[in-house]
């Protein structure tokens, strides 16, 4: 009798055992990984993102792809020319877009163009020939007199290159656009000798007259 209740309590304990065994742990489920790729390509597109803007703000983006009008541009922007304007700016850490805002129509209007080939170059220089009249691709006043001081700029040149007195700044004709004289990228031209023969700061020159 006390075998049978030994052999009943040996056969309870294997059944509890096995009970135990396959009411254990459950498996591990299997991690998702998707959310982690996810995670890696925000992080890498955010870091891209970042280059390009810090790039986008640099010189040298400039020309990467358009050579051509571009790249006169960013040599003048780097060259040691102490008469050119840009390379004057450059010398005081100004870069590309603190003077030509960067507004995305015009971008856009400006790479289609680049693409078609509808702009035209100078011969001599390979930069643009702009329409001053339209006033495109040049920099507005605006912008120049929110780095530059025009009562400044009018003590400067109170005697004007001994001019008889003559101040470009203040000229006798009004308040004229900065970019009637003054060129970042090319030689710049006094206006006044449109009807003056003044003598030419070095590095000016005067108007070409239709």
């Amino acid at each position: 009798m006390s075998e049978m209740k030994g052999k009943e309590r040996s056969l309870g304990d294997d059944a509890g055992s096995d009970e135990t065994e396959s009411l254990g742990a459950a498996p591990k489920k299997k991690r998702k990984k998707w959310p982690i790729a996810i995670g890696v390509m925000a992080v890498i597109v955010i870091a891209a993102g970042a280059g390009f803007m810090m790039w986008h703000e640099q010189p040298s983006f400039c020309n990467a792809i358009c050579h051509s009008p571009m790249d006169p541009y960013v040599d003048n922007y780097y060259s040691e020319d102490s008469t050119a304007l840009a390379a004057v700016h450059r010398e005081a850490d100004t870069v590309c877009l603190d003077c030509h805002e960067p507004v995305l129509s015009e971008q856009i209007s400006e790479g289609m163009k680049w693409l078609s080939g509808d702009f035209i170059t100078n011969a001599d220089t390979g930069m643009l020939v702009i329409d001053p009249e339209k006033q495109a691709g040049l920099v507005p006043s605006v912008t120049c007199k929110s780095c530059h001081n025009m009562d400044e700029a009018k003590a400067a040149t109170e005697d004007f290159e001994g001019n008889q007195g003559a101040n470009p700044h203040d000229s006798h004709v009004g308040e004229l656009e900065c970019s009637s004289c003054h060129s970042s990228h090319g030689a710049s031209t006094l206006y006044c000798g449109n009807c003056h023969s003044f003598t030419l700061p070095e590095g000016w020159e005067y108007p070409t007259k239709a």
